[in-house]
């Protein structure tokens, strides 16, 4: 970025416009260009505990793969996604929620 004089806040938003266009304008080629890995479905619709999404899409992508590919819905705080901070710290701000005090942080990668 430094070599061609790019501005990485520029970028991300360059980015999540040229998805938004393509989702725009073919939803379904845009979905089939993605995946889980195999098994990730089945963990997030069998999970026994809340779920959090911690990823590096924009949160409004990452929504619309859950939807689609995997049939699931997940509220929109419990996804964090570009924007939202490092992974790290999110996670660590999970861990310090009240209704989370005492309970062990499982990492699945999606």
């Amino acid at each position: 970025m430094e070599e061609w004089n790019e501005n990485k806040d520029d970028l991300i938003d360059l980015f999540g416009k040229v998805r938004d266009d393509w989702l725009e304008k073919d939803f379904t080629g845009w979905i089939q260009a993605n995946r889980f890995y195999p098994g990730v479905t089945d963990a997030l619709r069998f999970a026994s505990s809340r779920v959090y999404i911690v990823t590096t899409k924009q949160s409004r992508f990452a929504d619309a793969l859950l939807r689609e590919l995997a049939a699931i819905t997940i509220p929109p705080e419990r996804i964090y996604g570009l924007g939202t901070g490092p992974k790290v710290e999110v996670l660590k701000k999970l861990q310090k929620m009240p209704e989370h005090q005492g309970l062990t942080l499982q990492l699945r990668f999606l």
